[in-house]
């Protein structure tokens, strides 16, 4: 019996996409870049609207709950897709072969280089919630009006660790890394605020 190992042309082709080969870790890896960044960005962008650290608290946990069920239910979502498409194509392949060899393929262990669906969005929950934490800390520890310095210093640390992590991690430069990281999470940062300052001061007043 042939077996489709890992250097079939589908699965090379897979592999290529980025769907094969830890998968987990990918999802991990984005979970907390998209946690740290999008987390920061809102509770930066609330703080600069409002002077009340208990809003910028309950924000900061809703979009930490938000984003991290929202990241969990796509990569799961974008796994199990993954899955089915292999699958499909390996079918489809293994009637070719049996048409033109009269034998049957094993489909079975292939799917061992595929993420789990499960695996993927716990691992990308886990780490949107690592990297959301972060910015929100100094919240969740009640330091009223040195909340939001904290805060910013924080993030901008892990902006710099998981930017050199990353980089290390695709063989670049740990450097170039975390200083990528700082200026993309810090520009969205001071931009979220900064809207967030006008918007305060512009729509605060009827709305309060």
């Amino acid at each position: 019996m042939t077996h489709i190992g890992p250097k079939s042309k589908i699965f090379q082709a897979l592999s290529r996409e980025g769907a094969l080969g830890g998968g987990n870790l990918r999802a991990a890896v984005m979970g907390v870049n998209d946690g740290l960044v999008s987390n920061f960005s809102l509770v930066m962008g609330v703080a600069g609207g409002l002077d009340n650290p208990t809003v910028v608290m309950l924000a900061g946990i809703a979009g930490l709950l938000a984003g991290g069920f929202s990241m969990a239910a796509g990569e799961y979502i974008s796994v199990t897709s993954q899955r089915d498409v292999y699958l499909h194509q390996m079918r489809q392949e293994e009637a070719r072969a049996r048409a033109d060899e009269g034998e049957g393929r094993d489909l079975g262990r292939d799917l061992d280089y595929l993420g789990s669906p499960w695996g993927a969005a716990f691992s990308s929950f886990a780490a949107f919630v690592a990297g959301a934490l972060i910015p929100l800390a100094p919240y969740l520890a009640n330091l009223g009006g040195l909340a939001v310095y904290l805060s910013a210093a924080l993030s901008a640390l892990a902006l710099l660790a998981v930017g050199a992590a990353v980089a290390v991690g695709s063989g670049r430069s740990a450097a170039w890394g975390a200083v990528r990281m700082l200026l993309a999470g810090s520009l969205a940062a001071a931009a979220t605020f900064g809207i967030g300052y006008i918007v305060g001061r512009v729509a605060g007043p009827a709305l309060l």
